[in-house]
């Protein structure tokens, strides 16, 4: 009998899912670049051949995102932490976020800009 694999939800907004891959995968991995000088970004690991640990960094980084940005309703029961500004939500707003159950930029001041 052959095993099940998990597989990982993907956003099911497609606003949203355009906003993890154009805008949060980017800033994750040069965050990511930041913290790590041997850090490899999915587009390097793609070319040197190794597809199925970008595609499992790849899904990781999705699922985070979707965890973040993408929930109609948080386990904190808000949408949108206090600690998002009015400026800050509408224009994640506008880039296809949903909710943001955590604010990134609070809790990493020193890697986190751009989301």
């Amino acid at each position: 009998m052959p095993k099940k694999t998990k597989r990982i939800k993907k956003p099911q907004n497609k606003t949203c899912k355009k906003f993890c891959k154009k805008v949060f995968l980017p800033e994750r991995e040069r965050v990511e670049k930041k913290f790590s000088k041997f850090y490899d970004t999915i587009e390097v690991l793609r070319k040197k051949k190794d597809n199925v640990l970008a595609d499992i960094l790849e899904n990781m980084y999705l699922k985070s995102c979707d965890d973040i940005y993408c929930q109609k309703k948080c386990k904190n029961k808000k949408s949108w932490v206090k600690s998002f500004n009015d400026k800050r939500k509408t224009k994640l707003m506008k880039q296809g976020a949903i909710s943001g159950c955590r604010d990134l930029i609070e809790e990493y001041p020193n890697y986190y800009k751009n989301i």
